[in-house]
């Protein structure tokens, strides 16, 4: 509470008003800064600035009984101005449970008041936002948080956002926050919007205006809805805080939001990237941030330690399970940078370095999809269709079937990337004659081809058994004579009455020439089998 003094020191030095016409504030019930809290419109002032201009006359000191005229009382532009923010601000200050000091209303923390509190008539003025609906894709927790989002930008009769409407303590603590330096408002809120929320009572007049108003948004939301039944029991009395608090206590009790923090631990822990699925590197990063927001989220409803960023880092590298040389080498880059405020202690940095490496989106690079062919004319023959051609990331070569001379005029990089790229849509099981090679036409040449094909390796198979089957005939015939020379040799060996130095070698070039007989029996063992090397059947 200001004194006296005071007071008028804070009238003549920070509105700057001259000591007359503070006087005459004072006939118009200013007595005291407080008062201005009754002077905070536009009409209210006009009515002061209109008397100060015609002020009634008074006794003439020189003539008794004669009236002359006052000189009017003047109230400059901007004495006017600072007087009208500082009648808001002093009603701001009262609905926030502040006592007014000379601290609390110098012009420079009023001038800041003054601008916050525009920005909240513009965004009283033209806020066309729509409230949130519940829907499929919005459940009724989602919901819930989506309205009390919407409540703090939704203005109401008391220029203060509906949140105010929506906490969960209903008394305002009695001790105010200090107020920050030349701001309207303490560091623990950060702003007037804040302020306001948190410490507006629910004993104001106009309470009940802004407590229907939040009833009608909850009504409209659930109307359809098996929760229309949750917020029957507060129409009658438009009890929006009512019906609030019913739905949040009956779909988001501390059951929901344990679930929901086992949920998004077990994601952090447990769910592995593998790069072998659709689901990119891109996407998977984001559902970890998910899920720890999830986690925070939790932790304004029931007790849960919220991991801090190391712990984040770790179980997002830990789950990263992919062959990738692009994403192993960023891994390691995360690893080794292991100081204090480097990649292991920094989530955002740390997605930041693995976006680039998607191996996901890699692979999807270069794949032709439906919205690559276009027709121009659909009176357009189908062979003279053109058609949007897939290009090589490396060469820019164009993915399709190449005619010979075509083929010739490639460079050899050309060459290897339409190779590779080839073998891959054959082991995809996917077409590749491209373009030039469309229709029935491209189909007879390819069964050609396959036809001469296999007529080539009839005819090799039928040459080798033909050649074969003259060597092995030629064997038979150096067998046969071998054994008539062996038994010639034996029969004279056993006629002979004595064996000398010569039989003796006779009888050994013999045994030598039956070890020969024998090896050319094994080889023709070789012979009898004949592979058809290119269809794999034997004959």
């Amino acid at each position: 509470m200001l004194t006296a003094p005071q007071a008028n020191n804070w009238f003549l030095n920070q509105m700057l008003v001259p000591q007359r016409t503070r006087d005459f504030l004072v006939t118009q019930g200013i007595a005291d800064v407080e008062s201005l809290a009754e002077f905070n419109s536009k009409e209210a002032w006009k009515h002061i600035y209109d008397n100060g201009k015609r002020p009634p006359r008074i006794p003439d000191p020189a003539n008794p009984g004669q009236l002359i005229e006052q000189e009017p009382f003047i109230i400059s532009a901007r004495s006017l101005l600072r007087l009208q923010v500082a009648a808001v601000a002093v009603e701001y200050y009262a609905g926030t449970a502040r006592t007014l000091t000379v601290q609390s209303i110098a012009w420079p923390r009023l001038k800041n008041f003054e601008e916050e509190y525009k920005a909240i008539k513009d965004e009283k003025e033209n806020g066309d936002a729509d409230p949130p609906k519940i829907t499929k894709q919005v459940n009724v927790v989602k919901w819930l948080e989506a309205l009390e989002n919407f409540a703090r930008t939704a203005i109401g009769a008391r220029m203060c956002p509906l949140a105010y409407l929506l906490r969960s303590d209903v008394a305002v603590p009695a001790a105010a926050p200090a107020l920050a330096a030349d701001q309207p408002y303490s560091t623990e809120h950060g702003s007037v919007k804040e302020e306001m929320i948190a410490r507006f009572s629910h004993t104001h007049p106009l309470y009940a205006a802004d407590n229907a108003t939040i009833f009608n948004l909850i009504e409209d939301a659930t109307r359809g809805t098996r929760f229309s039944a949750s917020i029957a029991p507060f129409r009658r009395r438009k009890d929006g805080r009512g019906a609030y608090l019913a739905l949040r206590d009956q779909n988001s009790g501390p059951a929901y939001w344990d679930q929901e923090k086992r949920n998004a631990e077990d994601f952090l822990l447990n769910r592995e990237f593998t790069g072998g699925t659709s689901l990119s590197l891109a996407r998977f990063l984001s559902m970890h941030r998910a899920a720890k927001v999830t986690i925070v989220r939790c932790a304004e409803h029931i007790p849960c330690q919220i991991p801090d960023e190391r712990a984040c880092v770790g179980n997002l590298i830990n789950n990263i399970k992919v062959e990738n040389s692009d994403v192993k080498a960023a891994l390691a880059q995360i690893k080794v940078d292991d100081t204090p405020g480097g990649l292991r202690e920094d989530f955002e940095r740390s997605v930041a370095l693995l976006l680039p490496c998607d191996p996901v989106v890699k692979k999807g690079k270069g794949k032709r999809t439906i919205g690559d062919i276009s027709v121009v004319d659909s009176g357009t023959s189908i062979n003279t269709i053109p058609t949007k051609v897939a290009r090589g990331p490396k060469t820019g070569v164009e993915f399709r079937y190449h005619k010979g001379k075509e083929y010739a005029a490639l460079s050899k990089p050309k060459k290897q990337e339409l190779r590779e790229w080839r073998d891959e849509q054959k082991k995809q099981g996917k077409h590749v004659g491209g373009s030039n090679n469309r229709g029935s036409g491209g189909g007879r040449n390819t069964a050609q081809k396959r036809q001469k094909r296999l007529k080539a390796d009839i005819a090799s198979v039928l040459k080798e058994l033909s050649e074969q089957k003259e060597q092995k005939e030629e064997q038979l015939d150096q067998i046969r004579a071998l054994l008539t020379s062996n038994a010639s040799a034996v029969e004279a060996e056993a006629n002979a009455s004595s064996v000398n130095a010569a039989d003796t070698n006779t009888a050994e070039i013999s045994a030598a020439k039956l070890q020969d007989a024998m090896a050319l029996l094994e080889l023709g063992k070789v012979g009898k089998s004949v592979t058809f090397a290119k269809s794999g059947k034997k004959g």
